[in-house]
């Protein structure tokens, strides 16, 4: 080899080794969390800050982060502003924490965006997702997909070992979330259970009548089984219907983990004038050879057909534990890394019939297992429900992990997953039983319900409730001045339908009947 051929092949090792160099060096951001927080307050009010960790590999330059609109910064948690700024020797030092909170200046229904980065670069597909709303759970339906760990089960080595203190945990975390339904997944025993609901006043449930190996609840089979239940908020539905889907496919049956069909509630919600919306709560099929993906596919094509042919126009949401991801498998020894529920994925993006709104947390890194990386507990909704979904609201709630003791072992393996969807609120559009004596006068403007009456010095006692008897409102001792009652009720946050409004004024009870339309 000659010597210009030598000093050709240094020369371009000496450039090879720099640019590996520079790109060995490029600032990389690294998020010590999932990449994604929710945040709900009022208008006008900035939401208390939360914090996150990050670092930054080899800096060489200050890290500039911006927040979208409606979100607030600070480095320090004090100082708030659209950035916040980390010079090189904060950088140097290692992990630096990041404040971010909500801060809306307006009525905000859902925003949904992503911090910017100036400075580093971020990991393709990793960007960091914020999600903002002022609407109180008053104005929604938040729904939440649980997985329970074989509750209640009294089988060695299956779930907690205190049954108690799961159930305990249990009551303990949906008390803090007051979600308005729940679709769980492994309940074991069912008086257990219906024990557990019925310490939550105005709540129903209903479980599916079979599970694995169990065509029915009378079968051997069943009492040790995985069942599905639907807990519902018994004041926003007018009726429930229940029934197991594919029972009668026998391939169903066998990729549904022999006979875990999927459970298909109706619900007449009162919000959208009674109109059912469908609740279809899954449990698939666990395992990660290719055997196991082969059958939970085969059912979702089963189901999908199903669902195309009855279900194309209505509102539907496909809930609960998928046992795998929407993004990719978690099966191992396949040619192709694709979900096997990548049909319904795949209408999401193409036919736009289908939503899988979950696959925002397999973006964000967010597992819905403690000890598993992927998320396998997912939401997918059809397209009728694409405009009441708050964009972005599905999260994983690990706060429930701090709420009880040594959640992983003590309570599930699984973390609760909740979604938000906007509720129609109404308009006063009339008022029956108008009342004489004494005379009280009931006018509608409005959100606003506002009661006039001549009456003598002393005070008057307000209540309202909707038809399952549920307090909504109350006011005492309310004064009367110069003769006159003058009281205003904001019905904002009453969705659609029929109140009863009781009034107790000098000796006297009277009801009255507000009707709320959208």
């Amino acid at each position: 080899m000659g010597i210009g051929v030598l000093r050709l092949w240094a020369v371009l090792f000496v450039f090879a080794v720099i640019d590996l160099m520079t790109i060995r060096a490029q600032p990389l951001m690294v998020w010590e969390q999932q990449r994604l927080l929710h945040f709900q307050s009022p208008a006008g009010l900035p939401s208390p800050p939360k914090m996150v960790g990050f670092q930054v590999t080899s800096p060489d330059v200050p890290l500039v982060v911006q927040s979208p609109d409606g979100f607030q910064l600070s480095a320090n948690g004090i100082d708030f502003s659209r950035f916040a700024v980390y010079t090189i020797d904060q950088l140097r030092k290692g992990r630096q924490n990041l404040f971010v909170r909500f801060a809306p200046e307006r009525l905000i229904d859902a925003v949904q965006d992503t911090l910017r980065l100036t400075g580093v670069q971020g990991v393709a597909g990793q960007a960091f997702h914020l999600h903002g709303s002022t609407l109180d759970p008053t104005q929604t339906l938040d729904m939440v997909n649980w997985n329970i760990q074989w509750f209640g089960s009294k089988t060695a080595g299956f779930g907690p070992v205190d049954d108690d203190l799961a159930q305990s945990n249990i009551r303990r975390i949906m008390d803090s979330l007051d979600a308005d339904v729940y679709a769980f997944t492994e309940v074991v025993d069912t008086l257990r259970f219906s024990k557990l609901v019925a310490s939550l006043p105005g709540y129903g449930y209903v479980l599916s009548p079979y599970c694995s190996g169990a065509a029915g609840n009378n079968s051997a089979a069943y009492a040790a089984g995985q069942k599905q239940a639907f807990v519902f908020r018994k004041s926003l539905f007018s009726y429930i219907k229940t029934r197991g889907l594919l029972r009668g496919s026998s391939t169903a049956h066998i990729n549904w983990a022999n006979g875990r069909f999927p459970f298909l509630v109706e619900a007449g919600l009162i919000a959208a004038g009674g109109a059912p919306w469908h609740f279809l709560v899954l449990h698939g099929k666990s395992g990660v050879t290719l055997a196991d993906h082969e059958k939970r596919k085969a059912a979702v094509l089963e189901l999908k057909d199903t669902l195309d042919l009855h279900f194309r126009d209505k509102a539907l949401v496909l809930l609960g534990d998928f046992n795998d991801d929407l993004d990719t498998a978690i099966a191992g020894g396949m040619q192709s890394n694709a979900s096997s529920y990548f049909p319904l994925v795949a209408d999401s993006t193409a036919a736009h019939h289908y939503h899988a709104v979950s696959t925002l947390l397999s973006k964000t890194g967010s597992r819905t297992m403690a000890a598993y990386a992927d998320p396998v507990d997912h939401v997918v909704i059809s397209d009728e429900l694409r405009q009441v979904y708050l964009n972005g609201s599905v999260r994983v709630v690990y706060e429930a992990g701090k709420w009880v003791k040594n959640y992983t072992t003590t309570t599930s393996d699984h973390y609760p997953v909740i979604s938000r969807f906007k509720l129609q609120s109404g308009t006063i559009t009339s008022v029956s039983n108008p009342v004489t004596a004494p005379a009280v006068k009931v006018m509608k403007a409005g959100h606003l319900l506002i009661l006039k009456a001549p009456m003598q010095a002393g005070s008057v006692a307000i209540a309202a409730y909707n038809l399952q008897g549920e307090l909504l409102y109350a006011k005492d001792k309310i004064p009367v001045r110069a003769g006159l009652l003058h009281h205003q009720i904001d019905v904002s946050r009453w969705i659609t339908g029929t109140y009863l409004l009781r009034v107790v004024a000098m000796g006297k009870t009277i009801a009255l009947r507000i009707f709320i339309n959208p």
